[in-house]
C-alpha cells in the first residue's frame, strides 16, 4: 500500500526535477519544472491534497516524546507537512517563484549543470537528457515570465541586475561550456548535432529573456518578505517556536556571554582581551604585495607543487 509520505516524494522529485537530479532521483533529468500560472496551480493544488492526506494518515504531531522515541514515520511526516506549507506560502508570494526571475534563470541554468558534473551514468545517456533539457528552456522560461508578468508590475533593483549576470553566465555556458563538454569524449555526431543545436536555442531564449527582464520597470524597495512570513519560515522550516524578536534578543544574550567569556579567557592567558587578539592577528597578515608569495610559501607546503602549477597555468586564482 502506497503511504501518504511515499506520496510526498514522489510527487516532491516530480515536480522538482532539478533537485531530484541532485539528489540523485534520475526519473526526470529530461524535464524543468512548470512555473507557469497553471503549472503552479496545479502543483499547489496537489501539495493541499498531500498535507490532506498526511493529516488523515494522524502523524503530524512532533512532540518531544516523538522525538525522543525515534518514530521515524512520524517526523518524516511532520517534516514533509512543513515542507509543503512554506512551499504553499513561497508560491503565493511575490518574492520566489512568482516574483524573482534569478530563480527562474538559476533552475535552467542548473538543470543543465547537474546533468554535466556527476558522473552518474554514462556520458551519451547524460548528454540525452540535457538535450531534453536546453531545448526546454524555453517553454519553461516563457511560462515564468507569464506568472511573473501577471503577479508584480515591479521588481527589486538587485534582483534584475543578478537576473542579467546570470542571463549572460548561463549563455556562456550554452555555448563555450558545452562546446567543451561535448568535446569531453567520443559520442554519436547525431547526439552532438541534438545537444548543440538545443544549447543554441536555449542561449536564444536566455537572450531574449534577459532584454524583457532588463526592459521590466524597478524599485529599490520590496526586498524583505515580512514578519508574519518570517516567522512562518522560523516555526514551520526550522521548527523553532518563539518569534524572531524574541531570537533576536536570545541570541544577542548569548552573544554577549560568550564574549565576555572569550575575553577572560584571552586575559587569564596573558593575551589581553578578545580586542587586543584582534589587534594581533590583523598585524600578522601580510601586506598586499608579500599575499602571493606567503600564500605559496605558507598556505600550500611543497608536497602541492603539482597542484600549485596547474592553479598557475590556468589561472584558477587571481593572485
Amino acid at each position: 500500500m502506497v503511504s501518504a509520505l511515499d506520496r510526498f516524494f514522489e510527487s516532491y522529485y516530480r515536480l522538482r526535477p532539478v533537485n531530484a537530479t541532485f539528489t540523485g532521483v534520475h526519473d526526470y533529468d529530461d524535464r524543468l519544472p512548470d512555473w507557469s500560472p497553471e503549472g503552479l496551480g496545479a502543483a499547489a493544488d496537489e501539495m493541499q491534497a498531500l498535507r490532506r492526506q498526511l493529516a488523515a494518515a494522524g502523524l503530524l504531531t512532533l512532540g518531544d516524546d516523538v522525538l525522543a522515541a525515534r518514530d521515524w514515520e512520524r517526523i518524516d511526516s511532520a517534516l514533509a507537512d512543513a515542507f509543503l506549507e512554506v512551499q504553499l506560502a513561497e508560491v503565493e508570494s511575490a518574492h520566489f517563484h512568482a516574483g524573482n526571475p534569478s530563480l527562474a534563470v538559476a533552475e535552467a541554468v542548473f538543470g543543465v549543470i547537474s546533468l554535466m558534473i556527476r558522473p552518474f551514468a554514462d556520458l551519451e545517456a547524460r548528454m540525452q537528457r540535457a538535450a531534453s533539457r536546453l531545448a526546454a528552456i524555453p517553454l519553461f522560461l516563457a511560462g515564468f515570465e507569464r506568472t511573473w508578468t501577471s503577479r508584480v508590475s515591479t521588481t527589486p533593483t538587485a534582483w534584475i541586475e543578478r537576473t542579467l549576470r546570470e542571463c549572460e553566465g548561463g549563455r556562456k555556458l550554452m555555448t563555450t561550456g558545452i562546446d567543451r563538454w561535448l568535446a569531453s569524449d567520443a559520442v554519436s555526431r547525431s547526439l552532438l548535432s541534438d545537444v548543440r543545436r538545443a544549447a543554441d536555442t536555449a542561449a536564444n531564449a536566455l537572450l531574449t529573456f534577459s532584454e524583457r527582464v532588463a526592459a521590466r520597470e524597478v524599485r529599490n524597495d520590496g526586498y524583505g518578505v515580512g514578519e508574519a512570513f518570517f516567522d512562518m519560515l522560523l516555526a514551520r522550516g526550522h521548527c523553532v517556536n518563539r518569534s524572531a524578536s524574541k531570537l533576536h534578543e536570545t541570541a544577542y544574550r548569548e552573544l554577549d556571554i560568550e564574549r565576555r567569556l572569550l575575553d577572560d579567557t584571552a586575559r587569564a592567558a596573558s593575551l589581553g582581551g578578545w580586542r587586543d587578539i584582534q589587534v594581533r592577528l590583523a598585524d600578522l597578515h601580510p601586506e598586499p604585495d608579500e599575499f602571493s608569495s606567503k600564500v605559496l610559501t605558507i598556505w600550500i607546503p611543497d608536497r602541492f607543487a603539482s597542484a600549485r602549477g596547474v592553479i598557475n597555468d590556468h589561472s584558477l586564482v587571481a593572485l
